[in-house]
């Protein structure tokens, strides 16, 4: 509940315009958020060199601004609304992505690892990393990503 209320006042909102290169707003996303946005020219993620009005599929107007406590899919349906591009939300080490009712802030704070781990029947991210071979969830997430990219 606690975390909740303080995403509300998170200095991570941003608000993300149509001449901003696609790099520039994963950057500023990731910075704000710890999370990676993938945006989407059509099927294929989009060439970061471009602007995000260079790659949506209709007339870009309007004003976006992201807060902690929009939940993934509202972030995914808002790019589409006012930029008309398609994003995904991921983790940070891009192995999964976020479900859409996740809030940003709750992906941030892992508690959809949380109640991953849980519904394995462990009572912490501690508890379940214990019987793995890793003592985090980054050393966890590089050796996913590692097996990925084989």
């Amino acid at each position: 509940m606690f975390n909740s209320f303080f995403d509300r006042f998170k200095a991570s909102d941003f608000e993300p315009s149509s001449s901003m290169l696609v790099v520039e707003l994963q950057r500023q996303f990731f910075d704000n958020f710890g999370l990676v946005l993938r945006v989407y020219k059509g099927r294929h993620l989009a060439d970061e060199k471009l602007m995000l009005k260079q790659i949506s599929a209709t007339e870009t107007s309007g004003k976006l601004k992201i807060k902690a406590t929009m939940t993934v899919g509202e972030v995914e349906q808002a790019f589409k609304d006012v930029f008309g591009i398609i994003v995904q939300i991921s983790n940070e080490y891009e192995t999964y992505l976020i479900n859409n009712r996740y809030t940003l802030g709750q992906a941030m704070r892992k508690e959809d690892v949380l109640e991953d781990v849980k519904a394995k029947g462990f009572k912490s991210i501690d508890e379940w990393l214990a019987t793995t071979e890793f003592t985090t969830l980054d050393e966890y997430y590089r050796n996913e990503r590692t097996k990925k990219s084989h």
